[in-house]
C-alpha cells in the first residue's frame, strides 16, 4: 500500500508511464523485501538504500555498523552480518546483471561465506562479535570492508570452491 501511494504521489501520468512507474516501484519493493514476507522492514530498507545511496566515509562506516547491529546492543554478531549481507547481495545481484553468474553462488550463500570471512578478519579479540571500534579498524584496512581485499569473490574462494565457476561443498 505504501509503495502504491508513492506512485500515486507522482501526479498525472499517462497509462504507459504509470505502468512503467509501478513496475519500477514493484521491482524495488521485491528487491528490498529479502525475507519475501510481503513487507519491507527497517533492516531490509536500510540495506537496500545503503547500496543505492552514498555519503561520507565516516557516515557510511557508522551507518553500516548500525545497520548490521539489528538488536542495537553495540555489537555485530555473525547472524546479524549474514542477514544484512544477504539483503545487500540480493540488491546487487538484481541491479548488476550477470553478477550472480560471475560469483557462482546464491546471494544467501555469498552472504554466509562473506560474513564468516569478515569475522576472521574483523573480530580482533575473537569473542564472536564485532564492536564499533573493531568494525572501524577493519573497514579502514586495505583488506577490510572498504578495501579491495575484502571482496565477496574472495570469500567464495575461501569455501574451497572455484572463484567464478561454482562452489564445491
Amino acid at each position: 500500500a505504501c509503495f502504491e501511494q508513492i506512485v500515486g504521489l507522482a501526479g498525472e501520468m499517462s497509462e504507459d508511464d504509470m505502468s512503467k512507474c509501478e513496475a519500477v516501484v514493484d521491482g524495488l519493493f521485491d528487491l528490498f523485501d529479502t525475507s519475501g514476507d510481503g513487507t519491507v522492514d527497517l533492516q531490509e530498507l536500510t540495506a537496500g538504500l545503503s547500496v543505492l545511496c552514498g555519503g561520507t566515509r565516516s557516515e557510511k562506516v557508522e551507518a553500516a555498523f548500525a545497520m548490521f547491529d539489528f538488536d542495537g546492543n553495540g555489537f555485530i554478531d555473525l547472524d546479524e552480518m549474514t542477514t544484512y549481507l544477504g539483503s545487500v547481495f540480493k540488491v546487487l545481484y538484481a541491479t548488476e546483471p550477470g553478477t550472480e553468474g560471475q560469483m557462482g553462488v546464491s546471494s544467501e550463500e555469498l552472504a554466509r561465506v562473506t560474513a564468516e570471512q569478515a569475522f576472521v578478519e574483523a573480530d580482533l579479540n575473537q569473542d564472536g562479535r564485532i564492536s564499533l571500534e573493531e568494525f572501524k579498524l577493519w573497514y579502514a584496512q586495505p583488506g577490510g570492508a572498504a578495501g579491495s581485499g575484502w571482496c565477496a569473490r574472495e570469500a567464495v574462494g575461501e569455501m574451497g570452491g572455484q572463484r567464478s565457476n561454482g562452489v564445491q561443498k
